[in-house]
């Protein structure tokens, strides 16, 4: 649903029209060429995103499935492709499995001009250092990292209707793709006085759990055990004040300082909560890795105040909570429609 609502016509128009609006009569955008894809395995709709941008800057494009599909991925290629058809335009797109113990994926990087590549910091690496054309460009999705930021003092002022809402919008920054999403939320930062955090979030998760339930999410019993675990092991590696199991399907570990969460993720409804008593505090536990600032209760200033004080040193996106998971041509702080275009300069 969310994919079919970025790729309505409104939504392409707009695209091109901010696309055109940063490209003048002297800075002519051509295609690079030859784009070649390597999706991930844990996101497993993400790629159509980057493929349908490529396609817009009229590159032609080769995109490498898995063997094995998920009836959704199915679901979609068949509606994708038949709108390529329909549009007579699926010379411009080619779906491909191999073997990848076969040196397919070198033969294909040495015919590319593009390269786009998802999945973890190995898999980036690795193929990163095959051989592409000398003027060949690679555009990598490492492994990544996101986290909200809630004002304690805003959400304690919010009614019950209001509460419920805010909880919904969270459920999608976490449940959606299991929390194993580079956008997904894994820890809240809560910013306010510290006797007043525990309480409004237990509060939170109890409701961001109950918004899941209605939403008809089943947590598996694998799921269920992984992040159990994780849980089991961070309260071992202390100091936590709370356990939250109130509800299993969120689990909420109440940390009683900062702490580095990045290596432990139990996915499928997890979180670690964490007491800041300002949202600057933000700036010195970011890390290169960062992605994802989903936000509750600051207005825009200070969140630009934030981001100059963070310098470059993480965090790519700041959105609304209910927002960490929209794709943008904006990603991992670069301009998709730009990386995928060759620029021509007149003068």
């Amino acid at each position: 649903m969310a994919l079919g609502f970025w790729l309505r016509p409104a939504a392409i128009a707009e695209q091109e029209r901010s696309f055109e609006a940063n490209t003048s009569s002297k800075l002519v955008a051509t295609p690079r060429g030859l784009a070649f894809h390597l999706p991930p395995t844990n996101v497993e709709t993400i790629f159509i995103y980057s493929l349908a941008l490529s396609m817009l800057c009229g590159n032609v494009n080769i995109c490498r499935l898995p063997s094995q599909l998920s009836e959704t991925t199915r679901i979609l290629l068949k509606h994708f492709v038949e709108a390529l058809v329909g549009g007579d335009v699926d010379g411009m797109c080619l779906f491909v499995t191999y073997d990848l113990q076969t040196n397919v994926t070198a033969e294909l990087s040495k015919l590319s001009d593009l390269r786009i590549i998802w999945g973890g910091d190995a898999k980036v690496q690795s193929i990163s250092t095959l051989p592409q054309k000398p003027r060949g460009v690679t555009v990598g999705f490492p492994d990544r990292y996101s986290y909200s930021v809630l004002n304690a003092a805003t959400y304690g002022l919010l009614d019950e209707k209001a509460r419920n809402a805010l909880a919904s919008a969270a459920y999608n920054d976490i449940f959606l793709f299991d929390q194993m999403g580079c956008s997904s939320t894994q820890v809240q930062y809560w910013v306010g006085k510290k006797e007043q955090v525990t309480p409004l979030a237990r509060d939170f998760t109890a409701r961001i759990s109950i918004a899941a339930a209605s939403k008809g999410y089943e947590m598996g019993m694998a799921g269920a055990a992984t992040k159990l675990t994780q849980a089991m092991g961070q309260v071992l590696d202390g100091p936590v004040g709370l356990l939250d199991t109130t509800d299993m399907i969120l689990i909420g570990v109440h940390h009683e300082q900062p702490r580095d969460l990045r290596d432990s993720r139990g996915g499928a409804g997890m979180v670690g909560i964490i007491h800041l008593n300002s949202v600057m505090e933000l700036a010195e536990l970011v890390q290169e890795r960062d992605q994802t600032l989903a936000t509750f209760g600051f207005d825009v200033e200070t969140l630009h105040e934030l981001a100059i004080k963070i310098n470059g040193r993480g965090i790519d996106r700041m959105v609304p909570i209910g927002q960490a998971l929209q794709f943008d041509r904006i990603w991992d702080g670069q301009d998709l429609l730009r990386s995928f275009s060759r620029l021509v300069t007149i003068s």
